[in-house]
């Protein structure tokens, strides 16, 4: 019976090693708490610089074109271009902007991406292969490696 007991607190220690090391995570980064833009900055790339067209973006003329033709919508009271007018998810990559705080969520699988601005998003990291078809969807889906 000693024999068992001795054998069975073995076995408990070593699952103890090893859920320990399953879950070491000081090999990943530190991203926990709540990421969010300084308080009085807008949506802009450049903070230095107004919004619109004053940002000055390096735009291609296509882009340019698209730009103008969105902004004038704008104006006249439109959408703008804006899918999100129209109650569809904001999607990549403007569901990673930081209107609402973002918490990061890093485990060795996966990290989570969770925001009360719009749905949540998964980084996979657990060394899986892309899959043969990716089903479409505004979250898109990620692979990422350490």
């Amino acid at each position: 019976m000693l024999g068992r007991i001795a054998s069975m607190a073995l076995a408990m220690g070593a699952l103890i090693t090893l859920a320990a090391q399953a879950q070491d995570l000081s090999k990943y980064p530190d991203w926990s708490g709540a990421w969010r833009k300084p308080p009085g900055v807008g949506n802009n790339f450049d903070w230095s610089k107004p919004a619109g067209d004053g940002q000055q973006a390096p735009l291609t003329a296509q882009s340019r074109a698209i730009f103008q033709t969105t902004a004038a919508d704008r104006a006249e009271g439109g959408l703008g271009g804006d899918p999100t007018g129209l109650c569809l998810p904001h999607g990549m990559p403007r569901m990673m902007i930081a209107v609402f705080p973002i918490e990061l969520v890093v485990t060795p699988a996966t990290v989570y991406i969770l925001t009360d601005y719009t749905t949540h998003r998964r980084i996979f990291t657990d060394g899986r292969a892309w899959p043969n078809e990716i089903l479409p969807s505004f979250n898109g889906y990620s692979i990422g490696r350490w």
